[in-house]
């Protein structure tokens, strides 16, 4: 349309409807991509909330002044949600099963009274009981780790300033490092503050990057939403904290039962968590599995056989106690030697030389496949 105006490239178009067409498409353009960022935003803003929460537990892990009462507020909602499950029903053995799985502790009120007695307060007493229940195994922890690295402490050979204890619930064992002067100093008792910083920062990471792989799935997952005229955010907030509050619970049961049930290893078990496992063997970096090579690893292996069998045998030489065995069994037939195939690879109109038994052939290596394949082997590249 610009040509026929008689219009040339380089002119200045000042025409009000030109300029107005202009602003209306870059408004819509800037408002489309306003609203991609604000979509965008209200997504995030949902795993902001949900980072608050851990990276403050974090913080806490890590500074020590409120891992006390972040491990309180672990027991208390997992005893809370586990009254809260199991009371309505009056299901008093999956209150029991589910208080020995996370805590090693039995209920403190029997079937009758756990129907009859308010869901508060069977969750307040329960609790009291599994503080009381972890206070003295930390006690009693920290006295028997004080009298070990106490000795490690006294050994002029000992230099080093920190000290690695072992902790094992059965299943998972930890190795806590801490401090030799402030354990021997507090007698064992900052070894369990060693101990609870470790094991909540370990699982709260494990757990908080299995949380953001499946908070990433189910990002995408509920685009598919819109088939079905429904808000993908609105469900991607009601989802995302349905699986935040799963994580949390299955995260404090952790803690909860890792912290109840673990121990320091002694004798045999000790040496093990200690000892280094063994290098592996180091593979080859290429493994080709064409028929020759199979054959020769299978020939290797009969001649490593035969190598490491006694001497005597080896020979056909016979001990007083073998004549009868050796008449009875037959004598295997002796393995043919074979020669050692090239590795060197060929291309398909390379001249090679190939031979079996006195035989042997020159022609290139398209036309040599089937003879190999009958026994022949490449015996090298011809001589051009």
């Amino acid at each position: 349309m610009m040509d026929r105006l008689g219009h040339v490239e380089g002119d200045v178009i000042q025409h009000s409807m030109i300029t107005k067409s202009i602003e209306r498409a870059q408004k819509k353009v800037e408002e489309n991509n306003f609203g991609i960022r604000k979509r965008l935003l209200e997504y995030d803003d949902v795993m902001n909330a949900q980072r608050e929460v851990i990276y403050k537990r974090r913080r806490h892990a890590l500074h020590g002044d409120r891992i006390r009462t972040d491990i309180a507020n672990m027991f208390f909602e997992l005893v809370e949600a586990s009254v809260l499950a199991y009371h309505p029903e009056k299901q008093f053995e999956s209150f029991r099963l589910a208080l020995l799985r996370d805590f090693g502790i039995e209920p403190t009120a029997d079937a009758e009274g756990f129907a009859t007695t308010p869901a508060e307060d069977i969750a307040f007493d329960t609790y009291q009981a599994a503080e009381r229940l972890y206070r003295s195994k930390l006690q009693e922890l920290a006295q028997r780790a004080h009298p070990v690295i106490q000795r490690v402490h006294d050994d002029p050979a000992n230099d080093f300033k920190q000290i690695l204890v072992p902790f094992s619930d059965g299943r998972k064992t930890m190795q806590v490092a801490t401090d030799i002067e402030r354990s021997v100093a507090t007698e064992g008792v900052s070894v369990m503050e060693s101990l609870e910083k470790a094991v909540v920062l370990a699982i709260i990471d494990q757990y908080w990057k299995e949380h953001l792989r499946n908070m990433d799935d189910l990002r995408s997952n509920v685009q598919l939403a819109r088939f079905e005229q429904k808000d993908p955010l609105l469900i991607y907030k009601f989802e995302s904290y349905e699986l935040f509050k799963a994580m949390v619970q299955r995260m404090n049961a952790d803690v909860a039962a890792f912290l109840m049930r673990c121990t320091i290893p002694t004798g045999p078990a000790d040496q093990q968590v200690r000892q280094a496992p063994q290098a592996r063997p180091a593979m080859p970096n290429k493994i080709s599995l064409s028929k020759e090579n199979i054959q020769n690893i299978q020939e290797q292996a009969a001649s490593q056989a035969r190598q490491q069998a006694p001497t005597g045998l080896r020979q056909g030489q016979h001990g007083p106690g073998t004549a009868m065995a050796n008449a009875s069994s037959p004598t295997p037939p002796p393995q043919r030697q074979m020669p050692v195939r090239s590795e060197k690879k060929f291309g398909r109109n390379d001249l090679v030389v190939i031979r079996r038994g006195d035989e042997k052939k020159e022609l290139k290596f398209k036309k040599a496949e089937p003879f190999l394949e009958q026994g022949w082997f490449i015996e090298g590249p011809a001589n051009q």
